[in-house]
């Protein structure tokens, strides 16, 4: 076994047996809304930087997660608990517990849930993540912001949207290249709103598909 420094914690893994597991290993399996979000964003590979960047080190694909858990749901965040197995050893432990990071808290220890990793090699610990990612958003959620006369920005195949009003009209603009795809409603027709954007087709999808089967741009949704 090598050792190494994860995020302050001390420990030696064993490299070999770790990307042995994982090559045969399959993807978080968990059927669930949130974790299939998680999963999706972990196969866009929209996990933190560092925590992507430790796992390629080790042969791990992002979305073979060894836990997932979905622990508070904000306004536009979903903070998550997720969990890698490492076939090694804790060397020293850290007094004060989880490391406060600048994007989460990690911690190493041991996950009793076994159900995302059978027949892992003993010994074993785990490298646990708590991080804030961006949420799943449906299309009844942008209405519902619509309807409350918020106004949205998103993204979607490299471009940037965004649904407005001023001069007492809702807009719908492709900002990317200054383009005012339509004049909506006046701005208390929120029903009427909120009912020709379910229908408005971009590209090749209604902007109710584009939120519904979750294809925009996680990173590039606003609630204004």
């Amino acid at each position: 076994m090598k050792e190494f420094d994860l995020f302050g914690f001390q420990v030696e893994i064993n490299e070999t047996a770790t990307r042995e597991w994982y090559e045969k290993a399959d993807e978080w399996g968990c059927e669930c809304e949130d974790c299939r979000h998680f999963i999706d964003l972990a196969k866009k590979k929209e996990l933190p930087i560092p925590v992507l960047e430790i796992l390629e080190q080790f042969g791990i694909v992002p979305e073979k997660a060894t836990y997932v858990c979905e622990m508070i749901t904000e306004e536009h965040k979903v903070l998550y608990q997720f969990s890698y197995r490492m076939a090694g050893n804790i060397v020293t432990e850290r007094k004060d517990g989880a490391k406060d990071v600048e994007w989460g808290d990690v911690y190493c220890g041991h996950e009793p849930y076994p159900h995302g990793a059978p027949g892992f090699p003993e010994p074993h610990f785990d490298l646990e993540f708590w991080v804030r990612l961006p949420k799943a958003y449906k299309y009844s959620d942008i209405a519902d912001f619509l309807m409350h006369g918020r106004e949205i920005e998103f993204a979607y195949k490299g471009r940037k949207y965004s649904i407005t009003n001023h001069s007492g009209f809702w807009h719908l603009c492709n900002d990317t290249d200054h383009i005012l795809l339509e004049t909506i409603c006046r701005f208390e027709e929120k029903d009427i709103l909120v009912s020709k954007l379910s229908a408005f087709v971009i590209d090749d999808m209604t902007i109710r598909e584009i939120f519904d089967k979750q294809v925009y741009d996680t990173k590039g949704i606003d609630v204004i």
